[in-house]
């Protein structure tokens, strides 16, 4: 009999106008999900974006390591979804 683990949902908040794109994240993330926005928020800076959320494994490293604290983890289904 084989047992099958369900993936845990994890989800990245990055506050894009905080980041200034050092992108200790993006070479911290075991996953490579993290990477550099090709686009400059307000202030110029090319933050971190999350391309593939789905390989997200909620191991906390990205937000541990900004120094600009733009970035937090949740379990779970985002609050601004699911909300009809």
């Amino acid at each position: 009999m084989s047992s099958v683990k369900k993936k845990k949902d994890f989800h990245i908040t990055i506050d894009e106008e905080l980041c200034k794109g050092c992108s200790i994240c993006v070479s911290i993330c075991p996953t490579k999900t993290l990477s550099i926005s090709k686009d400059p928020n307000k202030k110029g800076y090319y933050s971190a974006i999350q391309h593939s959320p789905e390989d997200c494994i909620g191991c906390n490293k990205c937000a541990l390591m900004c120094p600009e604290v733009s970035i937090r983890v949740f379990m779970g289904v985002p609050l601004n979804e699911g909300i009809s």
